[in-house]
């Protein structure tokens, strides 16, 4: 293997196979070099065309389509027409040991049937391939079609690979080659290096002919489920396709013999007709293992030959490891080392350890299918979700969804069955149908009436609440989390073109109330603030450039400037920059509605669903509501009571006071130069930092502690550090403003329906908040996730996955704080100073931890270094017994 390879402009690459992976390969390879600005040729070998009734032009697939999957082909462009979908699934049926669930899909998320070839020999003209879809519209992208079968490969060197195709037995070499050929083939043995396929079992799929009126009937458009658990046969599923049923029996070898063994000995014969209505069966391979070096210099196997879900989501798993291969090829390039570290781990990290949960998934589910009494239990439980529970309740259910439909993740799935709510249920029914006596009623005679009435009760597991329609969202708070969510929702709206209704209820007048912030905003922070309202700012907003930060201690000075590779912060006045963005935000089309909100509910029952909300002065109803209140008690109190507990604001806080000293342009230029002076004091023991902040024409002195009061806002001022900055002031005519931020979490912050952002979320920087950056940042990606993703549960688990850089610093951050104050304590901090003036390891510490430029993460391992801690430790405790 040679070294790094990069991709050109002008490059030949093939796919060899034309089913989901080869294309999306393609499709994607196509879309990421035109985004870097290389253009090639794409040549496709597949000797199928997917348009015949032949077996051989079948890619041996149940065709099902999940909700998940629709949606990222219609973000990729690709959407399904009524040629290409068969029928679309209202949900499904689960069958236990003479127990019977249904649920039902939620009506914004279709599931959709379809063929993978143009189906079985007897089905009905007008129908086109799934597969031949996307091969059409990747060919419409510009890559080129040979139906041909790739008869060799030859490896030359450094120069490229060559391919042999059975037309004119031509060779042709390409830059790069990616293998979609799947595990239903034997090309493996034509691969020329040490690639290893996948471990298979043999499914065994038929397909049988049937009247509509039989699958309405008997199947209510439902995809039923008969789970046996059984080592050969896991599990039987029948797939309705208007007039045709697939029949799809996993295990670890299927025979058809065994299939229809299943069905007359079964109460699967109760759902079907005669098995001697087969007109098709197949034995498809599916993978359980992983392949070993799906990858060489130039060449990449993809697909469910080099990866997949474990029995699920073939699809799905075509749609990632094409995306990974893509990716890899374009943007590092197509050496072995490259597709290894940025194709393979990428596959490897996200089905590797996941198929492990699968397997442990699969094993309890074999044992619960087996055990009358457990099968009877997990559908009592079901049972009880459905008549008590609320559907983001209904965990049970959820979990018997996702592990069926593929949708989800199994070490998902895994947990929330370990929920304890769930847990408590389990065992509470355990004991009451180990005691109780079962009665057991007559069966009804009319079997189809009874299979009717089961079907006709419509209970949704996983509900998925989306604007794709239109609809209404109320934000509570106007600050710069909320006016950035009601301006991201409008300005997407008119984009797509959705009526959505966007309120924003705000108890404060901006122009006369004082917000208690430091109104400093990071070079992040002013990304975000451009792309929702432009570059043309009101400067009236922009009150100082802050090139540097002086530290003070109680022995030391030092100033800490900005690198020229590190952008500015700026001050703002946040009266002035609140009361832009909520214009900003009404000009778009938000009703603002100055009132104070003092209700919230969540009505759910049979004929309402909906969120309601009471204000001093107004009443509305909505689809979603957004909390941007920030740490307001009576709000805080409010959300807790309305999610019946399962928000909980942010347990630990840090107290603050501001005052604000009005002093002359040039005398601040005089005094600060473009600098915010910090300060670590050990004098006062409760004031864990402060800061004087200028903002042109007056400046803003902050102090914050666990447990301060205006006592040390007062000693703080006192402080003869302090005074020889600030001008001379009268300060008995100060007035101070007592304030909070979080420096801890907020738990349940999402849920049906509602979604918290901005400081009630708790996701600041425990020891320099920078709360308006997550404020503009939590409201722009909750109304993204709103507004494409959904606004159910499951949808803004989304939200907090964004989220994660905001939250991923909190340790680190604590432990940085703690170290602050302990240093100060100890007089250590003196030491870092007097260290940090000549030695520039030092000194980028304390910049990066005063600025919060970089993340504390980045800081925590800095500090560990051997470097400085054989430095410290030392210096630290001889000052410190000393001083003793």
């Amino acid at each position: 293997m040679s070294g790094r390879i990069k991709l050109n402009d002008g490059f030949k690459a093939a796919v060899i196979g034309g089913g989901p992976a080869g294309s999306l390969f393609a499709h994607f390879l196509i879309k990421l070099s035109r985004k870097k600005g290389i253009t090639g040729s794409i040549d496709i070998y597949d000797g199928k065309s997917f348009s015949t009734n032949l077996p051989r032009d079948c890619n041996m697939c149940a065709g099902v389509l999940g909700y998940k999957v629709i949606k990222k082909l219609f973000d990729e462009g690709i959407n399904l027409d009524e040629r290409s979908v068969r029928q679309e699934i209202n949900g499904y049926a689960f069958h236990l040991k003479e127990r019977f669930i249904t649920l039902y899909k939620d009506p914004n998320t279709p599931i959709y049937s379809v063929f993978r070839g143009i189906g079985p020999l007897s089905s009905e003209e007008g129908y086109a391939s799934f597969d031949r879809l996307l091969l059409d519209k990747v060919v419409e992208e510009g890559a080129c079609w040979k139906k041909e079968v790739v008869k060799e490969i030859r490896i030359n060197g450094n120069s490229g690979i060559s391919l042999v195709a059975n037309e004119d037995e031509k060779e042709i070499e390409y830059d790069f080659v990616a293998g979609a050929f799947g595990v239903n083939t034997n090309f493996h043995k034509k691969i020329p290096f040490g690639y290893v396929p996948p471990a298979t079992w043999h499914a065994c799929q038929a397909e049988i002919v049937v009247d509509e009126e039989f699958v309405d009937k008997k199947l209510g458009n439902m995809i039923h489920l008969f789970n046996f658990g059984d080592k050969k046969l896991k599990f039987i599923a029948i797939t309705p396709k208007k007039n045709i049923l697939t029949l799809t029996a996993i295990g670890e070898h299927v025979k058809i013999a065994d299939l229809k063994d299943a069905i007359q000995n079964s109460e699967i014969k109760n759902y079907l007709p005669s098995v001697e209505n087969i007109v098709c069966h197949c034995h498809p391979k599916l993978p359980v293992t992983s392949a070993k070096q799906p990858y060489y210099d130039r060449m990449a196997i993809i697909g469910d030959a080099c990866d997949s879900r474990y029995l699920k989501n073939g699809i799905e798993s075509a749609y990632y490891t094409a995306f990974f291969a893509a990716d890899a090829v374009v943007n590092y390039g197509i050496d072995a080392g490259s597709l290894k570290k940025h194709f393979y781990k990428k596959c490897r990290r996200m089905f590797n350890i996941d198929n492990k949960y699968g397997k442990i998934m699969f094993f309890i589910n074999d044992h619960v299918a087996n055990n009358r009494f457990l099968a009877s239990l997990q559908a009592s439980v079901a049972d009880i979700e459905h008549n008590r529970t609320l559907p983001s309740s209904r965990h049970m259910s959820k979990c018997m969804w996702y592990f069926f439909s593929g949708e989800a993740p199994y070490k998902w799935i895994l947990l929330r069955s370990l929920h304890p709510r769930l847990l408590f249920t389990f065992f509470l029914q355990f004991f009451v149908n180990l005691f109780s006596e079962l009665k057991k009623g007559k069966k009804s005679t009319n079997e189809s009436e009874e299979i009717k009435q089961k079907i006709r009760r419509k209970i949704i597991a996983v509900p998925h609440y989306t604007l794709d329609k239109g609809g209404r969202v109320l934000i509570i708070g106007g600050g710069p989390a909320g006016a950035s969510c009601a301006i991201t929702l409008l300005k997407l709206a008119a984009e797509k073109k959705r009526d959505i209704k966007v309120t924003i209820f705000e108890g404060k007048d901006f122009s006369n109330h004082f917000n208690q912030c430091m109104g400093i905003l990071s070079p992040d922070a002013m990304r975000v603030l451009y792309s929702l309202v432009g570059v043309n700012m009101p400067q009236a907003i922009f009150r100082s450039r802050i090139e540097k930060y002086v530290l003070c201690t109680d022995e030391e000075e030092i100033d800490l400037i900005r690198r020229e590779d590190n952008k500015p912060f700026y001050t703002v006045r946040r009266v002035e920059m609140d009361r832009y963005l909520l214009n900003y935000a009404k000009a778009l089309g938000a009703e603002v509605i100055h009132s104070r909100v003092y209700g919230v509910e969540f009505p759910h029952t049979s004929f309402t669903n909906e969120v309601r909300v009471y204000s001093e002065s107004s009443f509305r109803k909505a689809d979603v509501v957004v909390g941007a209140f920030g740490l307001d008690d009576a709000m805080l109190e409010v959300f807790e009571y309305a999610t019946d507990g399962k928000y909980r604001r942010p347990a630990k806080v840090m107290k603050t006071f501001l005052t604000k000293i009005d002093v002359k342009h040039e005398e601040i230029d005089e005094r600060f130069r473009n600098g915010i002076y910090a300060f670590l004091l050990s004098s006062l023991k409760n004031v864990e930092f402060g800061a004087v902040v200028p903002k042109y024409d007056y400046i803003v002195v902050n102090i914050a502690g666990r447990n301060i009061t205006s006592k040390d806002m007062d000693m703080f001022l006192m402080d003869k550090s302090v005074r020889n900055i600030i001008p001379k002031v009268d300060y008995g005519n100060l007035k101070y403003y007592s304030g909070t931020f979080p420096i801890s979490y907020a738990s349940g912050v999402y849920g049906d329906r509602y979604v918290i952002v901005g400081n009630a979320t708790g996701w600041v920087k425990p020891f320099k908040s920078h709360g308006i950056d997550m404020a503009l940042m939590t409201g722009v990606r909750a109304a993204e996730v709103i507004f494409n993703q959904g606004y159910s549960e499951d949808a803004l688990s989304y939200y907090a996955h964004l989220c994660k850089d905001l939250v991923s610093d909190y340790y680190y951050g604590a432990m940085i704080r703690y170290l602050c104050t302990l240093g100060s304590n100890m007089r250590a901090i003196e030491l870092f100073v007097r260290y940090s003036r000549d030695n520039r390891y030092f000194y980028d510490i304390l910049y990066n931890t005063i600025s919060g430029d970089k993340t504390y993460r980045e800081i925590a391992l800095n500090l560990l270094q051997m470097k400085l801690l054989k430095t410290m430790i030392p210096a630290t405790l001889k000052s410190f017994f000393r001083r003793r």
